[in-house]
């Protein structure tokens, strides 16, 4: 009920998670952030921990952001920004472009399987030695003996 009152007052969207579900986010956005070449190679690399502390979360997160957001987190210096925002500038990319290339290659996968070609439907009542009469479409009616 509280959430719903604030939710009313601030006029803005507030949305309840467990505990569980704030862990599971964290997990994996570190696992994303740790995937980006140079972040999280040392063992006392601690590099991915601030960086989702300051609200950045994947590779996309680092390369959409202004380089010099990276200079605000203490412990990251200037060469250190600029090579973690190009290696997740390039991830980002390498991972759009195979996201967009699976979903083409799914897309070419279900139109081939979705319909087959009109000529092929017609060649198979061909090669079966069967033939429609030009008309409705209705199956002549046959003679029973």
């Amino acid at each position: 009920q509280n959430v719903r009152l604030a939710s009313r007052l601030t006029e803005w969207e507030l949305k309840v998670r467990s505990e569980s579900e704030v862990e599971l986010e964290r997990v994996q956005a570190l696992a994303a952030l740790n995937a980006i070449p140079g972040i999280g190679e040392a063992k006392a690399d601690i590099t991915a921990e601030l960086l989702y502390q300051h609200g950045f979360k994947s590779s996309h997160d680092i390369a959409a952001a202004e380089s010099d957001a990276l200079l605000e987190i203490e412990g990251i210096g200037t060469e250190r920004a600029d090579a973690i925002w190009q290696a997740a500038e390039e991830q980002a990319a390498a991972l759009t472009a195979a996201l967009e290339a699976e979903q083409a290659e799914a897309a070419a996968a279900e139109s081939a399987t979705a319909a087959p070609a009109p000529d092929a439907a017609a060649g198979d009542e061909q090669a079966a030695g069967q033939t429609r009469p030009a008309g409705d479409g209705d199956p002549a009616p046959t003679e029973e003996g």
